[in-house]
């Protein structure tokens, strides 16, 4: 029979077992963070011992790294030096550096102190790269890269790894100088080959304020200045501030700027100079692919502008001094090509300013067509010098605007309509404001206004060199085979033309 406690024994007993439960710190653990292998009220520390601070903070694992940006981005790495409880976060590698900021690269967990810019200057340094191939593959391993050229040199791309085609990613921003974008004049890339194209800028990547020239080992098949290669990413394509000229030992490329594949495309304030073919060819996947070209200047190249397939609108562009023709889109197959010229300057060209065969959509707006040499166009056994604009063929059936422009000082015809079934329509409209009619003016005879051969064009309310248009004067028609008729407004007694003074400025800008 057991004897029952004394009550004494049975507090001591108590006592004994409660003194058993309360907290002791420095047992060892093996999972920082971990509460499960501590007393109550504690947590495994940085150090791998249990304790009561390591439960009021976030230990972190010895020989973690984390990154840390502000003015200067470091990576810290975990240590239990000083606190074995929470651990301390000492710089890890060279120490804090500026012009970085914390990422985590494309495809990985952590982050890294990524370069706000990379920088190509062959005197190397931090986030600096030897050429511009080196440079964009760091940068790609990141989110919207930027790529740099930079430091004392002025002429690029002669790096081993740079050969042509230089590849700008999609993502990438290419660019002349950090601060400004219109550093063409001393950000030169020298295109080394085998080519074909000196810079192939993929979609979604751009390129700003650099110039674009044949080095002196540049091969013959390094043909393209800038291809804009287009494709299935998002985002389109961008030059701003770019030129392609031959000012570079290789000479000039045949093709200065060339649009391919599909995707939006803008360019602005681009400069192509001395291109043996075109200055700028767009060649794309289908008429529906968008080409916006903006406040650019297509100068002395044999072709100004090449419309072969896609849809093109030059804004506020000059295109000027082409040895042949300022602007051609004259496939002649339907499905192809539209073409909008809205307030350009086509002027001085050798050849004519604009031709025109079968486009599916047209629309001239603001735009001056004028001082263009003329060159013989033959139909039906009629020829005619034609320096203005030249058109073969039907209107668009889909789309015509033709309203606000000036056409003069061409030599032979302003305009040129022939080999058209179906009628076009150039008229403007009864205000008779500068934005609502045509002018053709500044032609010399046998050189008229509007000439139409084997073609009916309708051409009202517009000004003409006379005040009252005069058929042999100021438009012609042949009277027998293949016959036209030109209508300006004055048949059967009308005055459906705009009897008001021409513009202050019919002078054509100097080239």
């Amino acid at each position: 029979m057991r004897r029952a406690l004394r009550p004494s024994l049975a507090l001591a007993i108590a006592a004994a077992l409660a003194a058993c439960s309360v907290d002791v710190e420095g047992a060892r653990c093996s999972l920082v963070g971990s509460t499960t292998e501590c007393p109550s009220g504690q947590r495994c520390g940085t150090g791998l011992t249990c304790s009561v601070r390591a439960a009021s903070c976030e230990p972190c694992v010895v020989g973690a790294t984390s990154c840390r940006a502000g003015v200067t981005c470091s990576v810290v790495e975990c240590t239990a030096d000083g606190d074995a409880a929470c651990g301390t976060w000492k710089v890890a590698g060279p120490g804090a550096v500026s012009l970085q900021t914390c990422q985590i690269p494309l495809g990985g967990v952590t982050q890294e102190c990524a370069c706000l810019s990379h920088v190509v200057d062959p005197a190397g340094g931090t986030c600096k790269y030897a050429s511009i191939a080196s440079a964009i593959a760091a940068a790609t391993r990141f989110d919207a890269p930027k790529v740099v050229l930079g430091g004392a040199a002025f002429t690029y791309g002669n790096a081993i790894d740079d050969a042509a085609p230089i590849v700008i990613p999609a993502g990438v921003t290419l660019t002349g100088d950090d601060a400004a974008t219109a550093a063409a004049t001393n950000r030169l890339i020298a295109v080394q080959g085998p080519g074909p194209e000196g810079l192939r800028v993929q979609a979604g990547a751009s390129v700003r304020g650099v110039a674009v020239q044949r080095g002196v080992s540049a091969s013959n098949e390094l043909t393209i200045g800038v291809l804009l290669a287009g494709g299935a990413a998002a985002g389109g394509n961008t030059l701003v501030s770019v030129r392609v000229d031959a000012g570079g030992a290789g000479g000039g490329f045949a093709t200065g700027l060339r649009v391919a594949g599909a995707n939006a495309v803008a360019v602005s304030d681009v400069l192509v100079q001395g291109a043996t073919v075109a200055g700028l060819e767009v060649n794309r996947l289908g008429a529906g692919d968008v080409v916006l070209v903006d406040q650019s200047v297509f100068d002395g190249n044999q072709v100004g502008v090449s419309l072969l397939r896609g849809d093109l609108t030059l804004s506020g562009s000059s295109v000027k001094r082409s040895a042949w023709e300022g602007v051609v889109a004259a496939t002649g197959t339907p499905g192809q090509t539209s073409l909008a010229l809205v307030d350009d300057v086509i002027a001085w060209n050798g050849r004519g300013g604009v031709r025109l065969s079968v486009n599916d959509a047209l629309n001239f707006t603001g735009t001056r067509i004028c001082g263009n040499t003329g060159y013989d166009r033959t139909f039906s056994g009629i020829t005619r010098t034609v320096g203005g604009l030249y058109v073969s063929g039907n209107p668009p059936a889909s789309a015509l605007g033709f309203t606000g422009n000036l056409i003069h000082g061409n030599e032979g015809d302003q305009v040129y309509v022939g080999a058209a079934s179906s009628p076009w329509e150039l008229s403007g409209a009864p205000a008779c404001t500068a934005s609502s009619r045509n002018v053709f003016a500044g032609y010399t005879a046998p050189g008229v206004g509007v000439a139409a051969v084997g073609a009916s064009v309708a051409a009202r309310f517009n000004s003409w060199g006379e005040t009252f248009p005069l058929a042999g004067t100021d438009f012609y028609y042949p009277p027998a085979s293949p016959g036209g008729s030109v209508d300006a407004g004055t048949g059967s007694g009308a005055t459906d033309f705009c009897a008001v003074a021409l513009p202050a400025d019919l002078n054509c800008p100097a080239p």
